[in-house]
């Protein structure tokens, strides 16, 4: 099983975020080893809630949509590989919530579609 990786942050507008990250080995996509990174953004009127945004930005990094997710260069030292997730991590929490939907190529909407097919999935949604 692949190391996941999990950072947890607030923008400076106020807004709570998660971002996952995950080793991705060279190969047909990469040409070098990289993190791939998965990001979950609460709306304003959500309560903080580490499980959900995890499963999110987990999901995300898996997803064919290609929304909410970025990639960091893999450190030289694979040692500190948590610190460099940390440290690299930590500059949203000096980004607004819309500087951070445009690094991971995220808009509102797709948060809504994506809460909205879990209602529905699970047989909430009307």
């Amino acid at each position: 099983m692949e190391q996941t990786l999990y950072y947890h942050g607030k923008t400076t507008d106020g807004r709570r975020f998660t971002i996952a990250g995950q080793v991705t080995k060279a190969g047909k996509i990469f040409r070098h080893k990289v993190i791939s990174l998965g990001v979950s953004l609460c709306s304003r009127n959500d309560q903080f809630r580490k499980v959900v945004g995890r499963a999110k930005a987990v999901g995300r990094i898996y997803s064919t949509q290609k929304k909410g997710i970025a990639t960091l260069s893999y450190p030289k030292d694979d040692a500190h590989l948590t610190k460099y997730f940390i440290e690299s991590m930590s500059v949203y929490n000096t980004k607004t919530s819309v500087e951070l939907q445009k690094d991971f190529n995220l808009s509102q909407e797709d948060d809504r579609n994506l809460v909205h097919m879990a209602l529905e999935y699970a047989g909430f949604a009307d």
